[in-house]
């Protein structure tokens, strides 16, 4: 019991320190994180918003062009 002492009042000490000095650079690169994944899922959105209205756009003249086929056969 007495060799575990030393060793673990030092892990105690060192992860006081890393707590105290890294608290504030951890909640920086969270919250920057976190601004960083809400612009993507935003920038994706409109993208994924502006494929749809494309494929729509093409799908509309796919039929177009099935209808103008068939009055040409006609």
């Amino acid at each position: 019991m007495e060799t575990l002492f030393a060793p673990s009042f030092n892990l105690l000490i060192l992860i006081a320190f890393m707590v105290y000095k890294l608290n504030k650079p951890v909640k920086e690169f969270v919250s920057l994180r976190h601004k960083t994944i809400r612009d993507d899922i935003h920038s994706v959105k409109q993208e994924l918003q502006l494929a749809q209205e494309k494929y729509d756009e093409f799908s509309a003249r796919l039929k177009a062009i099935d209808a103008e086929i068939v009055t040409l056969r006609e």
